[in-house]
């Protein structure tokens, strides 16, 4: 803390930028993988609800 205090303010300046596009990297890439995360389980639903469909056609088709 003590030679973060002593740097001149360009440095310091220089170092929050740092740590605020690391933090938008990481803030990016946990966006990212909730996207995907989405995108499956709409994936999910979507191949669950064809299997119920067909299974219901097949059901009707034996009546």
């Amino acid at each position: 803390m003590v030679a973060v205090l002593k740097m001149k303010r360009n440095t310091k300046a220089a170092l929050g930028l740092l740590a605020l596009l690391g933090l938008k990297a990481v803030l990016d890439h946990v966006i990212e993988a909730a996207d995907q995360q989405i995108e499956q389980k709409k994936r999910e639903e979507l191949r669950k609800g064809s299997i119920d469909v067909e299974y219901r056609v097949i059901e009707e088709i034996k009546t």
